[in-house]
């Protein structure tokens, strides 16, 4: 008879692949130790999530579609790779759904993403108690939200503050640029608790790393780079928001090919599961030199 699960976990992640990612490692981290968990996110972020083999995964890892609410200021949309536009807004609306959502799903414990600033008020009603996982390193937010700039007179910081380190900071070569500021303003603007108590602990370092076991794909890529001379492959990724159209393919893939030069390329699927398609011959003509990936892959890893 198999044991029953220890406890019961909901996670709750910004619905943006940079986010949700490194939730769905955590979920199976927790699946790993025992532990059963609901995984909360729109329904069009499934199929795109990279595949559960283990048993005890597929047995202990569900997942509960998360339909975000219509507001006039927002078309339609379910991932920020979908429209590259704010959710925050449709994301707040959310408020009333977890007061009816929480009782139903009964969780031990609530892991949410910075965006939900308002959730452990509300499961504190229910007596649940709630963790904030950060998907940022601790180093990167002493920067940004020491209390210089969240708190008093400088509050809200203006774009000449962010390009440049916080008092007492040492100097770096590592600063915000200018086009940074109007996405910090707008994070620094969350009435969070939650952005006083920022954590990072060993016990969740490498939450975010893909199981490298369950990726035939990933171990035939790290094969394939460890016969390469040192810094003679070229990488070729654009994330998980960039979609390039038919043109911007075409002139990658001939681009890389002309080069002569090893390289690992990883593509993504538009919003609709369909891949612009690769010039024709190309993946012969490129055979032996190149790789092409087309499911997600380990980037920090690689």
């Amino acid at each position: 008879m198999e044991a029953l699960p220890k406890h019961h976990f909901l996670l709750i992640p910004w619905p943006a692949f940079g986010h949700i990612i490194p939730f769905f490692q955590l979920a199976k981290r927790l699946a790993d130790a025992g532990i059963s968990v609901t995984f909360l996110t729109p329904s069009s972020v499934f199929p795109r999530l990279p595949p559960l083999h283990l048993p005890h995964h597929l047995s202990l890892i569900s997942f509960h579609p998360l339909s975000l609410p219509l507001i006039p200021e927002l078309p339609e949309a379910t991932t920020t790779s979908d429209f590259h536009i704010p959710l925050r807004a449709a994301f707040d609306a959310l408020q009333p759904l977890f007061q009816t959502l929480l009782p139903k799903l009964s969780p031990k414990l609530i892991i949410h993403d910075f965006t939900s600033y308002w959730l452990p008020e509300i499961a504190t009603t229910f007596g649940i108690p709630t963790v904030y996982f950060s998907i940022f390193n601790a180093a990167s937010l002493a920067y940004l939200i020491v209390p210089h700039r969240v708190t008093g007179k400088s509050f809200p910081p203006t774009a000449a503050d962010l390009t440049s380190s916080p008092p007492g900071f040492p100097s770096s070569a590592v600063y915000f640029h200018p086009n940074n500021w109007k996405g910090l303003i707008h994070f620094l603007s969350l009435k969070s608790p939650a952005l006083n108590a920022f954590l990072e602990a060993t016990w969740l370092g490498d939450a975010a790393q893909m199981d490298s076991g369950s990726s035939r794909e990933f171990v035939k890529c790290i094969d394939r780079l460890d016969k390469q001379p040192i810094k003679s492959v070229t990488y070729v990724a654009f994330g998980t928001e960039c979609r390039l159209n038919q043109a911007q393919t075409n002139a990658v893939a001939i681009g890389l090919e002309e080069s002569g030069f090893p390289f690992l390329g990883v593509r993504r699927a538009s919003i609709h599961g369909v891949f612009e398609k690769l010039p024709n011959g190309f993946l012969e003509r490129v055979q032996g030199r190149g790789l092409i990936f087309e499911e997600w892959m380990p980037q920090a890893r690689i």
